[in-house]
This record gives structure tokens, C-alpha cells and sequence, in this order.
């Protein structure tokens, strides 16, 4: 009879299996392989999920960015997100495990994040800027604060990732000259 038990059980379990979403087992051949390839480039990092702070003046955040662009002649990111957003913390992902896009991005730029949430939309400070569709969004402003640039981040996305090229192209186009 306990046979049966297990017979009965294993008839739930492997078909429950096909269609789960779950990577293929590791032999222990590949497990021990040295040489398998590196991570794809347009893969993120997974990040703290606390990217976007709900309690932040975003208008003193951009006060600050302007005054820091001024100084270091750069262009301001101000990108707006919540931390409820995947794409967002992929984005965020794409720059912690990438430090050479890191670098060009805060080379030129001066990033300010700003949380759109249920908790807090910023609807005071947004108003400011063009309608946002979709998160996260970025908009570029010149050193004096001035919109340059409203920017949808679908065109940067690769798969379920973001595209190390296409995030390249954009800081060159939208860098201070």
C-alpha cells in the first residue's frame, strides 16, 4: 500500500514539474566546468530594493544637483521611479554591475532619484516636467536645471534587462558638452 502512496504522489509532483519556472538541473560535470561563460553584459545585479526614498524633497535633491552640475559642468538625470518598480531596479541593477557605465554616467551626470509611489507621487514637483507614462522615466536637465530631454526607458530595454549599448549611446548623446 505505501507503495501506492508514493505512486499517487510522484503522479502530482512531475507534472507540476513541467511546468514550472525553474532553470534546468546542474550536472556535476557542468557544476565543476571552469570555463563556462561569463555573465551576459546586458544582465543587472539584483540591488537593495531602497533606490527611491519615499520621504525625500526632491526639489531640494534637484537644488543640490544643479549646484553640483554647475560645479562639475555636467548634465542632471533625474529619474523617476519606485522601488514597487522591477524595471526600475533593473536599471539600477545594470549600473552595480556594470562600475565602467557607472563611471561614464557619473562622469557626465549628476543622478537624482525621484520616487513616484501610493505613498508619495511628488505630484507638486512632476508638474513641473512632461507627463510620465511609464517608469522608470528619465529626464534631462542642463546644469541649470533647464528640461532638455524627456526620455521613455522601453528604447534602452534588452529582454528582461537593459541594454549596455543602447544606456552607453544615451549618456554620450545626453552629456555636457
Amino acid at each position: 500500500m505505501k507503495y501506492l502512496s508514493y505512486g499517487f504522489a510522484l503522479s502530482l509532483i512531475i507534472p507540476a514539474l513541467a511546468f514550472a519556472d525553474v532553470p534546468p538541473a546542474t550536472t556535476a560535470s557542468a557544476a565543476a566546468d571552469t570555463t563556462a561563460a561569463p555573465v551576459k553584459k546586458h544582465e543587472s545585479a539584483k540591488v537593495d530594493s531602497h533606490i527611491y526614498d519615499i520621504k525625500a524633497d526632491p526639489s531640494k535633491d534637484l537644488a543640490q544637483a544643479i549646484a553640483d552640475a554647475k560645479k562639475g559642468n555636467k548634465h542632471i538625470l533625474v529619474e523617476v521611479g519606485g522601488d514597487w518598480c522591477i524595471w526600475c531596479r533593473r536599471l539600477e541593477g545594470i549600473f552595480v554591475s556594470h562600475p565602467e557605465l557607472t563611471a561614464l554616467r557619473d562622469k557626465n551626470f549628476v543622478l537624482v532619484h525621484v520616487n513616484f509611489s501610493d505613498e508619495n507621487e511628488n505630484k507638486a514637483f512632476l508638474a513641473q516636467f512632461p507627463k510620465v507614462a511609464g517608469y522608470p522615466h528619465i529626464f534631462v536637465l542642463d546644469q541649470d536645471g533647464k528640461l532638455l530631454h524627456s526620455h521613455d526607458t522601453s528604447d534602452l530595454e534588452d529582454g528582461k534587462s537593459y541594454s549596455i549599448a543602447n544606456i552607453t549611446a544615451f549618456l554620450e548623446k545626453w552629456k555636457a558638452a
